[in-house]
């Protein structure tokens, strides 16, 4: 079948400029009253975040006897909620004794991997499988399982982790079933000695999840081989001892390394600093005997770690402990991604306070650059840590408030003056940062959510009429400040005032020389006023000018040079032309206007452009404008064809003229159309249709079919259709 073209004379009412370069759509300009200083909050880098490494250390000692049920399924739940984008792992206390060996420390049960489904069932299954008595550790050595942790990420020989069964390693099906079978083993073999590093890249981010579960149990010989370790990575002998409070924990060294590996190096593999930051949570803390100094180390982990301690109850089903751990992994995505525009950092310049409070204003810019930039002001207050005496932002819920990992605030921070609420509903999907989805609660880092935006779009949620500002622009002396309000109505406020710009919609460029004309409805300027054009192409169009005003509606403008026309843009009212459409254009006073079958660059619905046929320096006029279309296929019985045209954008009584066609009866001028679908329409052919054909065209949407394959057609008209024949 012969490809057809489809003439559709457009209305003659159609008007033709000179648009020199790439068509622009109507509306391509606009004043822009943001300066390129704030832009890069504006849009992501086109660079993506790596996958952060999460290492789970899990005290698997006696301690985990009481919360060991609901602690198991807390994991498991906060495991099957994680997307693939984490990497995550876990490292348990060890049994020694044999088969194992009897060093102390720590061993890799699950090495960090991509959370993807299949690695994450084995991780569940291995959590479920658990065995209180199997699998519990022998002492809960935490400064020597930090070290571990340490040679882990760093790529180095293992201490203790190596002559242990249940080690990770490929193969191990005898101990390990979970992880024999995967990739990414924290051993290549069980010959092994030297860890696979989980850190592959120099940009990725690192994180340790502490989950206590009781007093720590160091010996005075676990505790000098763990100094004599930190003292050869700080280089200093012996390392600066952190106080804390009760002290009854201050000799164990797993605060120190916390904090040496939240600023030291802890991969050599990599250009610049591989860091990891600590989070502790201490499930069930208890008040009496050596509960409360092993509270004080789990903090001091936290804050010189760089992240944040939970004290949890493993009660209720371990709901505690699920909101804890997807709170820090929520919050170790956010360290992780890339600052978007409805998550900008806190200036700490910008704040006030009185005496503990502190008051810190937010902002963040428009995302389509317009002057109004969402902003708040929120409430948080200083707080003392009793265990390292430290000075910490604190939220309503008595929570560090910053993120220490990068100075902001965290995710999670609730701040005062901050409640429930369903008011961001309409949002809905919500950025992965955003904790509180529908609610103001918790606000965190987003600008527009709770504090004092909060408060007064409650109090002025249906008027604003009672809500009043107002300023004094060349106020009288003695004159009521009610005689100057804050609005639109106040003629003294100007845009010019502001240091703004009015932003308007540019209708049409056109030039003649140099002089350039804008059309832009009811503009509102005078001659000598200055304007900013924005976004036109050629850019030659762009920038500041100073203008002369020809009517209500244009004004021109000179620019730097003469361009050359090469592109014309039409308007026609529902044109219903599609990009590579083609067009004819007559009879214009311009010959340079005058194309046959010029490729057309759809703009709107209303608007399109295409390449002159030589230079022109005027509008055009007395023009006649013919679009066409290339149909995919034409079939007739008797008098009715019908057509199809892919997205025709046709309408019934629409009138159309075919040409190019064989046989002749195809061709019709002006014939009315009936649209049978969005794809599809029918007409009225010149004559009878006659002939004879041996191939046939079958319309079935979602076949299914495969050339060759053998169809049965029944029921056609003419009954010649009916047949079973093997198909192409």
């Amino acid at each position: 079948m012969r490809l057809i073209m489809i003439n559709r004379t457009l209305k003659l009412l159609a008007i033709l400029l000179v648009v020199f370069g790439v068509a622009v759509p109507r509306g391509f300009a606009a004043f822009d009253p943001i300066g390129e200083d704030i832009d890069i909050f504006l849009a992501n880098p086109n660079f993506a975040a790596v996958r952060p490494n999460v290492l789970i250390l899990l005290d698997n000692t006696a301690n985990w006897n009481t919360a060991f049920t609901n602690e198991k399924s807390a994991l498991v739940t906060v495991v099957n909620g994680l997307t693939d984008q984490y990497n995550v792992g876990l490292m348990m206390f060890p049994e020694t004794g044999s088969p194992n060996d009897s060093v102390d420390g720590g061993y890799v049960r699950f090495a960090v991997r991509q959370m993807t489904n299949t690695n994450k069932d084995k991780l569940k299954d291995l959590v479920n499988n658990l065995d209180i008595i199997g699998d519990k550790g022998n002492n809960a050595t935490t400064s020597l399982l930090m070290y571990e942790a340490y040679a882990y990420f760093a790529g180095i020989s293992a201490r203790a982790g190596f002559g242990k069964v249940k080690r990770d390693y490929a193969g191990n099906t005898a101990y390990n079933n979970y992880a024999a079978g995967l990739a990414g083993n924290a051993f290549t073999s069980s010959a092994s000695t030297t860890y696979v590093s989980p850190i592959v890249d120099g940009c990725q981010k690192n994180f340790i999840i502490y989950i206590s579960n009781g007093p720590v149990n160091e010996n005075s010989s676990a505790l000098s081989a763990a100094q004599t370790l930190l003292s050869s990575l700080v280089g200093k002998s012996p390392p600066d001892t952190i106080s804390i409070s009760p002290n009854g924990q201050q000799g164990n060294w797993m605060d120190e390394y916390a904090k040496f590996m939240a600023n030291g190096d802890c991969n050599a593999n990599f250009s610049g600093t591989q860091t990891v930051t600590t989070y502790t949570v201490d499930i069930d803390p208890g008040t009496t005997g050596q509960a409360p100094a092993t509270t004080a180390l789990m903090k001091s982990t936290a804050i010189n770690g760089k992240g944040k301690y939970y004290a949890v109850s493993s009660g209720s089903g371990g709901s505690e402990i699920v909101t804890a751990l997807n709170q820090i992994f929520s919050e170790v995505q956010s360290v992780n991604s890339v600052f978007a525009s409805t998550t900008l950092p806190v200036s700490v310049n910008v704040r006030g306070t009185n005496l503990n409070q502190v008051y810190i204003g937010v902002f963040r810019p428009d995302s389509r650059k317009s002057p109004r930039w969402l902003g708040n002001l929120k409430l948080y207050d200083l707080d003392v840590d009793t265990a390292t005496g430290s000075l910490f932002l604190n939220d309503a819920n008595d929570s560090p408030a910053a993120n220490s990992s990068t100075g902001f605030i965290s995710n999670s921070a609730q701040s005062f003056w901050t409640t429930d609420s369903t008011f961001w509903s309409y949002r809905s999907p919500y950025d992965a940062n955003d904790l509180g989805g529908v609610s103001d609660n918790p606000d965190g880092d987003l600008v527009e959510k709770g504090g004092a935006a909060q408060r007064l779009r409650v109090n002025y949620a249906t008027d604003q009429a009672t809500r009043n500002i107002y300023t004094c622009i060349g106020c009288a002396t003695n004159s009521p400040l009610s005689d100057s309000k804050f609005e639109n109505a106040n003629a003294a406020i100007t845009a010019g005032l502001l240091g703004t710009l009015s932003t308007k919609t540019v209708a049409s460029l056109t030039s003649a020389g140099t002089t350039a004309t804008a059309t832009v409805t009811a503009h509102g300027y005078a001659t000598n006023d200055t304007v900013i054009i924005a976004g036109a192409s050629p850019t030659l169009y762009n920038g500041t000018y100073t203008i002369t005003v020809t009517g209500a509606n244009t004004f021109t403008y000179l620019l730097a040079s003469n361009p050359a026309g090469t592109t014309a843009s039409v308007s026609a009212t529902a044109h219903n032309l599609s990009t590579n459409d083609l067009v004819v254009i007559s009879g214009s006073t311009d010959a340079g206007y005058n194309v046959s079958d010029s490729v057309v660059n759809r703009i709107d619905a209303n608007n399109f452009s295409y390449t002159l046929s030589a230079a022109v320096t005027a509008a055009s006029s007395g023009h006649t404008v013919v679009g066409r279309k290339l149909a995919q296929s034409l079939s007739g019985f008797g008098t009715s064809v019908t057509a199809r045209l892919p997205s025709h954008g046709y309408t019934t009584g629409n009138q159309i003229t075919i040409t190019g066609a064989s046989p002749s009866q195809f061709l019709v001028s002006n014939a009315g159309i009936t649209v049978v679908d969005t794809d599809t329409f029918t007409y009225n052919a010149s004559g009878t249709l006659s002939g004879s054909s041996s191939t046939a065209r079958a319309t079935a949407t979602g076949h299914g079919f495969s050339s060759n394959d053998s169809v049965t057609i029944t029921c056609a008209t003419p009954a010649n259709y009916s047949t079973t024949a093997s198909i192409t």
